[in-house]
């Protein structure tokens, strides 16, 4: 991998109950994600960690607990960034599909033993809260 190998999730659209961002590693597309309550703009270590609320090992922000998960219906989605292939204004869309790809660059660096991180930041022109 070239430069960071940091996750970058750029928030391109937050409006009211969702924030839409792309997700990238190495300037490469990843995926598209939905943020149903927003996380706080930082930088954060991925763990992949048993989820009680999942019922399965996913990816967890280290600090705020927030969940890399693809969507599931019927199920408290709060707090969890939800993986998509494509979005509209509303949400993403094929989040399996998302979610694979965020588990394959993941399972990659860690092979590496190199450290996962994200960097979660504000959309272009908006500054940071918190």
């Amino acid at each position: 991998m070239n430069g960071s190998t940091d996750f970058v999730l750029q928030r391109i659209q937050c409006s009211e109950g969702v924030t839409i961002g792309e997700l990238t590693l190495a300037s490469l597309h990843v995926c598209f994600t939905q943020e149903n309550t927003p996380i706080e703009c930082g930088r954060y270590r991925i763990e992949r960690t048993y989820s009680e609320r999942f019922q399965k090992t996913t990816p967890m922000l280290v600090g705020p607990g927030a969940r890399v998960v693809p969507n599931y219906p019927g199920k408290d989605m709060e707090g969890c960034i939800i993986t998509g292939y494509d979005h509209t204004q509303s949400g993403v869309s094929d989040t399996q599909l998302g979610y694979r790809e965020v588990i394959k660059w993941i399972a990659t660096l860690e092979t590496q033993n190199i450290p996962v991180w994200m960097q979660i930041k504000a959309p272009e022109g908006e500054r940071a809260s918190g």
